[in-house]
């Protein structure tokens, strides 16, 4: 039977990888499609101090109080993967999985650092039908999913992929992607910092 998990940025005492203000967050879906399109940042990261008090997110400049700075899987506007982290998962990829790496610059003080992440190009139909939930604004075109259950057929020859297709360009640039349990244990042999795995439905 495969498993898959989701994967995405540990809320921890790290830094958080913020875009210019003037950009805004959420992001304008252009400026996804723009991404997409060009396959090319238009805008460098600034490492800030994130901290959560009553389910709000508070960054300031105060970095250096953080435990970890720099992690594998950075918190931020997107999802930025390290090297180390990139680089196994691109060792499970199959080439069926429609999307590409986006590299961004991430700054702290003096120091300025390489991650990346991934932009989905195509919607692939991942799910199981009948059990996973969709939201009312589900058409033919848009599957906002609230809960997915994964079809083993469909994931069988991907090695990374995105399950939640919202409206508009915003699944293009998810903050959680999926991966098979090969690539998780990869991941925690590795000891990598800041990633968030947790096993997802997948049916029999």
């Amino acid at each position: 039977m495969i498993k898959c998990y989701s994967l995405s940025a540990k809320e921890m005492s790290s830094g958080y990888a913020k875009l210019p203000d003037d950009v805004g967050f959420p992001l304008d879906r252009n400026i996804i499609e723009k991404i997409s399109v060009t396959g090319e940042m238009p805008y460098e990261f600034t490492l800030k101090r994130v901290s959560f008090s009553k389910g709000d997110c508070l960054l300031t400049d105060d970095v250096e109080k953080e435990k970890y700075i720099w992690t594998d899987c950075q918190m931020g506007d997107f999802l930025l993967f390290s090297q180390k982290l990139k680089d196994i998962i691109s060792n499970h990829l199959t080439g069926n999985e429609r999307f590409k790496w986006v590299s961004c610059k991430v700054h702290y003080r003096e120091e300025v650092r390489i991650y990346y992440t991934p932009v989905f190009t195509e919607k692939i139909d991942v799910w199981n039908m009948e059990y996973t939930v969709f939201s009312e604004w589900t058409d033919s075109e848009n599957f906002d999913v609230l809960k997915p259950v994964f079809s083993q057929r469909r994931i069988e020859s991907l090695g990374l992929f995105c399950g939640r297709y919202s409206c508009y360009s915003f699944w293009k640039m998810p903050g959680i992607v999926y991966i098979k349990e090969d690539t998780k244990k990869e991941i925690v042999k590795a000891k990598l910092l800041g990633v968030e795995l947790s096993q997802a439905p997948v049916d029999e």
